[in-house]
């Protein structure tokens, strides 16, 4: 399973990755950092800037 490795997850909660290669792991499912992944957007969607959030999605495809 690919993950992003998330630009303030890795400050609230930096354990969450961890903790669910574990798991998954558990499922026999690796799970694999993006390299050169970039910010999700949703801080920018959460902050209604719709378009901001959308244009950081599109760098991440």
């Amino acid at each position: 399973m690919l993950v992003l490795e998330g630009c303030v997850q890795s400050l609230s909660a930096p354990n969450i990755n961890n903790a669910a290669a574990w798991v998954l792991d558990k499922l026999g499912i690796s799970l694999i950092s993006a390299p050169k992944a970039g910010c999700c957007g949703a801080l920018n969607q959460h902050l209604a800037d719709i378009n901001g959030a959308h244009d950081m999605m599109r760098r991440n495809l």
